[in-house]
């Protein structure tokens, strides 16, 4: 079964000089490419993961598993939203194609 998962991210840093977290959000990302089993998005103020459900888990835990630290990132807070279609392939790009269709017949 394939999904697709929209994650959004806090990480709660210590001893930060900075308030961005655009770092923290890149590396979860990198983390997320390797894997070579999901596709993976990044979009202003989330990323989507998608794919086979258990390679989407697998990988949002992998990254999770390598983005945190003891000294540098103790917690993330992270907001998920799953998709989930049974009776059609769906993508990012699908789902946008078909809303962007949509505006345009109401033209």
């Amino acid at each position: 079964m394939k999904g697709i998962l929209e994650v959004s991210i806090i990480p709660i840093k210590l001893r930060s000089e900075s308030a961005s977290l655009s770092d923290v959000v890149a590396r979860f990302f990198n983390v997320l490419k390797e894997n070579e089993k999901v596709k993976v998005e990044i979009y202003p103020t989330s990323t989507v993961i998608y794919g086979e459900l258990e390679d989407v888990f697998n990988a949002f835990r992998n990254a999770i598993e390598r983005t945190v630290s003891f000294d540098e990132i103790p917690r993330i807070v992270s907001f998920l939203k799953l998709d989930v279609r049974i009776d059609k392939d769906a993508t990012p790009k699908t789902k946008y194609d078909s809303v962007i269709e949509k505006i345009s017949q109401k033209k």
